[in-house]
Parts: C-alpha cells; structure tokens; sequence
C-alpha cells in the first residue's frame, strides 16, 4: 500500500493508478490554508499541503494514517491505535515546551519568505503577517530581492521567517538589510529519513529559533 499526504503535497499523485494498490490519503479532510483560485501555472495558488509544519496539522496527519491503517490492516488496530497515543503524547509534550519557550514574549508581525511557513508561524502565533512568493532552497536575483524588501520595509514587520534550506548569500543580505532572520527547518530531505524522533527535534528547534530572534 502507499501512504500519501495528498491535497498536492506529492507531484506523483495524479500518475498513480486508481485501484492498482490501496492509497492512504492523509491529509483527504483536513483544513489546509487556501491561497486563491488553484492556477496549473502556478504552485503557489490553490490549496497550501505544509500542514504538516503545524504541530496541529501533524497531530492530525498522524490520526488519519492510524485510523485508515486500522481500516485497511484491522487485525493489527490494537498497535495503531497504541502508536498513535504514544505519538500524542509527544506532541502534547511538545507543545508544552513551545509554549514555554514563547511564554511572556510580545508576538511581532512577520513576513514569510516560503509558502508552509503560515502554518508555523500560526504555531507560533503570529498573526499578522505578509508573503513573499519564492521557491524553497532558491536564491533571489537582485531585481527579485531589491523588490522583495521594498514590499518588506512597507509593511513595517522586522521578522522574516524563511527556510533553514535558503541559501546563505539570500540570508545574510536580509540581515544586512536590518531584519531579524528565523531560520525554520521545513522538513525536507534525508534528515526525515530517521523517522519521528528527527520531527519532533527539528520542530522543537524551529520554536527556539522562532524564540530567539523575537527577542533580538
């Protein structure tokens, strides 16, 4: 069987064959941020699949993968079931130690330097906030960066939240431009390969970078 998070986080979807194997579709019914009318041109529109970047959302992606297990495999429900307790607890836990971590510190407004990023940010409670469209892992040119602070500047938000994958040139010209930088690990790549520990590690560091440059 193949479990997927769907809504358009896997580009293979639409090439899988309808009832070849049994497909788990994580993220089927779950409340993902939309970003306008959905275009064929542009990734950017439509519905937003980082749901995952949200402890939430993670708690819910987990759920959802534990009761279609227990649906599609029922004579083994018992340990879906116990494996999903186990994971709650821990992002229970985890969440705890966000809040902690957030606990007395006055939330700015902040630009979003890559699309999941709203849904951290939400985590973090961040409210206000504005985007700046641009790929994960890619530089700007300078045209595309002298634009972006304009807009930046304009709000008037000192924070940027922005991959942990941005290139290093992209990251210190946004410093250089006098902005408080959150680098947050957006949870792609071989460091997922070592499972759920190597989750709730980077989310946990994702709030104490998230914590850090509030207070610079």
């Amino acid at each position: 069987m193949l479990i997927l998070g769907g809504r358009g986080l896997e580009s293979f979807e639409s090439a899988i064959t309808a009832g070849s194997i049994p497909v788990l579709t994580a993220m089927e019914n779950m409340p993902l941020l939309q970003n306008g009318e959905a275009r064929e041109d542009d990734h950017f529109s439509g519905e937003n699949p980082w749901y995952f970047l949200s402890v939430e959302g993670a708690r819910g992606i987990c759920s959802a993968i534990a009761g279609g297990m227990s649906q599609l495999d029922p004579d083994f429900a018992d340990v879906y079931a116990g494996n999903l307790d186990n994971m709650l607890a821990r992002f229970d836990e985890l969440r705890k130690e966000t809040n902690s971590l957030l606990s007395g510190i006055d939330l700015p407004g902040a630009v979003l330097m890559q699309e999941g990023l709203a849904y951290f940010a939400a985590d973090m409670g961040v409210t206000e906030y504005i985007e700046i469209c641009r790929e994960a892992g890619t530089d700007m040119s300078e045209n595309e960066l002298e634009e972006a602070l304009a807009e930046m500047e304009k709000s008037g938000y000192g924070l940027v939240l922005i991959e942990k994958q941005a290139p290093q040139g992209l990251i210190e010209a946004l410093e250089q431009a006098g902005f408080a930088v959150c680098q947050v690990d957006i949870l792609t790549g071989s460091n997922m390969l070592s499972g759920a520990d190597a989750y709730f590690a980077a989310m946990l560091e994702n709030a104490r970078a998230f914590a850090s440059a509030v207070q610079k």
